[in-house]
């Protein structure tokens, strides 16, 4: 397995802004399918979701991830 190493960075208020929605300018919500651990498709910039308590989620490695 590759080590891979994340690079964060600074966002500003706009590129939240904008990463937040999908196409049509809405958050994209969560599925009820968005569960710790459970298996998924994608990466984080084809599955980064918000769910109802304001955490955000994406595919990572085939499960789903939060930052907590």
């Amino acid at each position: 397995m590759e080590d891979s190493t994340v690079v964060w960075e600074e966002l500003s208020e706009e590129d939240l802004e904008r990463d937040d929605k999908d196409d049509t300018g809405k958050e994209s919500a969560c599925g009820p399918e968005v569960l710790h651990g459970e298996d998924c498709e994608g990466d984080w910039t084809t599955t980064t979701c918000l769910d109802e308590a304001g955490e955000y989620w994406w595919c990572e490695d085939g499960v789903w991830t939060t930052g907590k």
